[in-house]
């Protein structure tokens, strides 16, 4: 296993958009809103279940969410969205070689 960073800028907005789609243990997510203006409604899913409920980053914060490891795969991506643009996703955790 190797550490790795993955991160999300660019997505439709409103859309499940893959932030990590191959083998590995994800171990943490930032949510960044680098908007200084508007507030983001952000979801986190793994695979197709809701691991994040509807969260509210103000404008201009960030928020560390508090999960489990989670194991992704192709099949079981770990995939975010946001209402507005202008919000990067952050994960970190483990490649599986």
């Amino acid at each position: 296993m190797t550490p790795k960073t993955w991160k999300l800028t660019a997505y439709t907005v409103d859309t499940f958009t893959s932030v990590v789609a191959e083998d590995a243990d994800v171990t943490g997510v930032i949510v960044s809103n680098t908007d200084l203006l508007n507030d983001a409604v952000v979801v986190i899913r793994h695979g197709t279940g809701d691991i994040s409920g509807t969260k509210l980053i103000p404008a201009g914060e960030a928020l560390r969410l508090n999960t489990p490891t989670l194991r992704t795969s192709a099949a079981s991506p770990l995939q975010a969205k946001a209402d507005i643009a202008g919000v990067v996703f952050t994960a970190s955790g483990l490649a599986v070689a």
